[in-house]
Formats: C-alpha cells, structure tokens, sequence
C-alpha cells in the first residue's frame, strides 16, 4: 500500500515540474514578445484631404520595438508620415515604411536615440529636413531607387553611421544632409548626383571616397569641413561652382586635381588644408584662393588658366617642380616668391609677361623652359636664382626690366636674342659669363657696355628647326635636308660648310652627327652638330636599326649622346619613353 502510495506521490511530481517548465516557458515568451512587439495602437492616424488616405500623424514617445507601419488603416492606404509624427520616440529600434508610403515629412523621425535600422519600401522622392536628425543609433538604412532629394540636416548628427549606398537616383544633397556622420567612413556618390549643398559632410572625420560622379556642378560652403581623412580631391571639368571653405581643414588632403569649369569660386576652399603635395589646377577662378602651403612639392598649371594671380605661390618652401600651361597669358608680381627648393620651371608657350619678383629668391632653381610668346619680364622677376647655370631668353622677347636677373652668381652663359629692343642697367647685374648675341644688336651693347665676355650668333632656326648656341647642336625634324637653308638661316656675311656623318655609294648623307661650321669673312667661328628626328645612326633615314639603337639606350646598354637624345624626343631635357620609342617604330614602319 505505502509502495503504491510513493509511486502516485512521484507521478504527480513529474506532472507538476513539467507544467511549471511549461508555464514558465509560455509566460517567458510572452514577456519577450510583449517587449519587442509593436503596439500599432501607438500611432495616430489622420484622414487626409482627398478623403482617400491616411497619414500617420503621430505616435506615444512610450512605444517600444520594431515599428511596422501598416500600409492600410481603417481600409484605407496610408500614403504619409507627417512631421515629427514619431520624433522622440526612444524606445523604437528599426522601422519598416512600406510601399504605400510616397512622403515623409520633416522630422518624422527626429531625436529617435535608439533608433538602429530603417527600411523604406514606398517609392520615396524626397527624405525631408531633418528627418533622421540626431539618431544616434542609426547604423543602416535601405534607400529607395525613386529617391532624388536628401534634405536639409536629414541625417544630421547619426553618429552611428558607417557606410552610405545612396541610389542612382538622387540629385540633390541639402545643407546639413550627413553634418557630424562622426562615424561616417564610406559613401557612394551617383552619378545622376548633381549638388553637394553647405556643410553637407562637415566634420565627418572619417569619410573616405576616390572622386565625384561627372555630373556634379555644385559643392557647397565648408561641405566636406573638417574631413580629415580625404587624402585626395579630383573636382571635374563640370563643376561650375565650389563653395568658401568646401575642403577647409581637410588636413589628410595631399593631391588635389581641379578642372576647367569652376566660374563661381568661393573665398579660400581650401583653408587649413597644410599638407598638399601635388596640385594640377586647370581653373584661373580658383588660383586667386589657392592653398599657400609649405608641403606643395609639384604644380601643374593647365592650359585653360589664363593668368597666375600675385602672390598666388608665394613662399611654398618645398616646391620644387612647376608646370605652366599654354593658356596662361601673364605670371603675377611675387607669384612664386622665396620657392626656394623650385628646380625646374617650364613657361607655356601663351606667357607674354611675368611679374616682379615673381620667381625671386628661388635659389635652387636650375632650369627654366620659357614659351614663345613671353614679351616682358619685370623687375627682380628671377633675382637671386643663383643656381641657374645657363639662361637661353626666348625669340620675341622685348624688355628686360632692372635686375630681372641679378645675382646669377653660378651662370656661365645667356643667350639673347635679336628681338630684345631694352635691357635696363642692371638686369644682368653681376653676371661674370658669356653673353650669346647678334651682331650690333642691344644684347651685343649690353655685353660690350658692361665688359662682358660675348660670342656672336651668325645663324638662326628656320622652319621647324632649333639651334641650341650654348651646347652647340642644331635639331630638325626635316627629312630633306639638300638645301641647308631649309634647316638655319644665316648673316650676311657668314658661310656655312656641312660635313657628311656617313658616305655610301660616293654619296654624301646628312644626318644625325653631320657637323657644321660657321665661317665669318672666311674664317672659321662656330661649329655645330646636326640632330635629325628619329635618326639616331646618321644615315639620313628611321629604319629598323634605328630602332634598334634606341632599345639600346632605353635598355641602358649605351649612353645617347645629345644630339642622339634630340633625335629620339625633339629635347635634349628628356629621358626615352616609351611613346618616343614608338614613335621611332612608326616612322620606320613608314619607310
């Protein structure tokens, strides 16, 4: 009886551990559904105008959990979310908006602290001002493909934003769109994107991107402020405006490559933005409010800036190449002052004046290319380039104002030409070299005025010739060269004798390596060497052992003499590329 008794006693123990476990389980899972259920009778619905549809117009700041807005309410579609109809709701984590949704308004989401994830279903135009503002807790959010408009400080302040996919769709980014992102490391722009407004991305500390859709025309004041992780900037041809400050304390920026279309430049764009090594800027709007930073190291000036402002460069201490484009008529006063580390410096061809002090004190200078076209060069414009060792002063240059080049204490030689009609005092004060110069013309003057040593030029460049006088070499790309006139022209009373590099057959070939001699009165005052395009063995013609030769040099096997390097580049400056290589290919393909 007492055994049947203890069986009974431990049947209804299991039993009733086993419905406890059970209600314990069910009550579990109702507590945890009741805490991350929605409550729909949180929101508020308002009957629209057309009598047609709903808008949710608000919802209690105590609801909780994953918001699902309904897409029909009282068998009507809800099109609308109003504004601030869910702001300061706390205690929603994400919010599903669905397809029947085509507006939201302003704020709607405003101050949702804990908000983490939004999905927008409905076909969208436009997220308005502030709608997502200050959600700190905002880590993704799924745009739709209508979308076309972010307004004014829509996800301003969501300091949990990381990455943004915005759709192919949108135009326009209003002032404040993404301000303070702290988090914000990476977006992609589309290429329908057409504006950028004012702070739009300021002080978003982390944001990364390579370059900017083609179809932007607008970026706005300070709109990328403070983005300190940008490390490069390429600003398109189609860019017309760039707002005051746009990349202004952007201290990661150290290559910046700016086109031709900016006409409505704000004031300093890139203000405390130190650490710029590499400039091409193709706009002469933005030169007037360029960078003036230490750590500028190579500038490239494109052919569409017309004019370099004053001052524009101005004690860039680390410069050290410059790059002026064929478009730029004029070079300001002090333009490139003190560029004391400036080595090389090349002048395009549109240059009709340069300015005082321009390139002054640029003490490590050591090369300069000026164009065809410069005119004028002002006081003190290269004073102080005391490491230049050879000057050669373009055609067509007219006045050399005083000490354009004073204190060009390493300088063994200046060639100027016969255009030159004045040369001040002392533009060449101190100067202890030789002068190259025309017979009784002003640079002959100036030399014998001054009791500088000179040697006189009897020949010039005619056609697509060049006679460099200092190294003593002639170039020409000109294939027939049986009439020698079509390659120098000489003075009265100079004679001209060409000796052949090679003879074959009995015949006399002229090519790369003939030598010229220059008689005056019948006696014998220069000698030149000849230089032939893409004939480096001086046979007169580009053939495949031409080619050869060339790979040779590339390849370091030999060491082209100069007249060789003219023949292969057309310059005696450059090194062999592969597109003079192929040029050497193609004109003995030609043969």
């Amino acid at each position: 009886m007492k055994r049947l008794f203890s069986l009974i006693m431990s049947f209804v123990l299991v039993i009733s551990i086993i419905y406890s476990n059970h209600c314990i389980e069910t009550c579990f899972n109702s507590l945890f559904v009741k805490a991350n259920a929605f409550d729909v009778s949180c929101l508020s619905f308002e009957l629209n105008e057309d009598y047609q549809s709903y808008s949710v117009s608000d919802c209690k700041t105590t609801a909780e959990g994953d918001v699902i807005i309904p897409s029909v309410y009282d068998e009507l579609p809800v099109t609308a979310i109003l504004e601030y109809a869910f702001s300061y709701c706390e205690g929603i984590k994400s919010v599903t908006i669905p397809d029947s949704v085509s507006s939201i308004g302003s704020g709607a989401f405003y101050g949702c602290s804990n908000l983490v994830f939004v999905d927008i279903v409905g076909e969208i135009t436009e997220i308005g001002d502030s709608t997502f503002s200050d959600c700190f807790s905002l880590t993704s959010i799924s745009f739709p493909e209508t979308l076309t408009t972010i307004g004014n400080s829509a996800f301003a302040s969501c300091t949990s934003l990381v990455s943004i996919n915005l759709p192919d769709s949108v135009t326009f980014l209003d002032e404040f769109a993404f301000y303070q992102c702290t988090e914000l490391t990476s977006i992609h722009f589309p290429e329908s994107l057409d504006t950028i407004g004012s702070y739009a991305f300021s002080d978003c500390g982390k944001l990364f991107f390579e370059q900017f859709p083609l179809k932007l025309t607008t970026i706005g004041e300070d709109a990328f402020y403070n983005c300190s992780s940008l490390t490069s900037v390429t600003i398109s041809d189609n860019v017309k405006s760039l707002g005051s400050g746009a990349f202004s304390k952007c201290e990661g920026i150290t290559k910046l490559n700016v086109g031709c279309g900016i006409v409505n430049c704000g004031s300093y764009p890139f203000l405390n933005s130190p650490n710029i090594k590499e400039i091409f800027v193709n706009s002469t709007c933005l030169l007037s409010y360029m960078p003036s930073t230490s750590n500028l190291e190579n500038l490239v000036i494109g052919d569409k800036v017309t004019s370099i402002p004053d001052d524009c460069f101005s004690s860039c201490s680390k410069l050290t190449t410059v790059k002026i484009g064929d478009g730029v008529k004029s070079i300001g006063n002090f333009a490139f002052n003190e560029c004391e580390s400036l080595v090389s410096l090349k002048i395009g061809k549109g240059v009709e004046t340069i300015g005082q002090f321009a390139f002054n004190s640029c003490s490590n200078l050591t090369s300069v290319e000026f164009g065809e076209s410069l005119i004028f060069i002002d006081e003190f414009a290269f004073s102080c380039c005391s490491s230049l060792n050879e000057l050669i002063l373009p055609e067509g240059l007219k006045t050399l104002a005083g000490c354009s080049f004073d204190g060009l204490d390493n300088c063994s030689s200046i060639l100027i030409p016969k255009s030159v009609s004045f040369i001040d005092y002392d533009a060449f004060e101190g100067f202890s070299g030789t002068i190259y110069c025309y017979y009784d013309s002003v640079g002959f003057d100036y030399a014998v005025e001054n009791g500088i040593d000179y040697i006189i030029i009897d020949i010039s460049a005619t056609n697509n010739s060049y006679v460099d006088y200092i190294n003593g070499v002639i170039y020409t790309d000109l294939s027939d060269l049986s009439d020698f006139s079509t390659v120098v022209s000489q003075e009265p009373s100079v004679t001209l004798s060409v000796s052949p590099a090679v003879s074959q057959n009995n015949y006399d070939i002229l090519g790369t390596g003939s030598i010229v001699s220059v008689f005056r009165d019948g006696e014998k005052v220069n000698e030149f060497k000849l230089s032939v395009k893409n004939d480096l063995t001086g046979d007169g013609i580009c053939n495949v052992i031409d080619v050869f030769e060339a790979e040779r040099f590339s390849n370091n096997h030999s060491e082209p003499t100069k007249e060789q390097l003219y023949a292969i580049n057309g310059s005696i400056s450059e090194e062999i590329t592969v597109n003079s290589y192929q040029d050497i290919v193609n004109a003995a393909l030609k043969k």
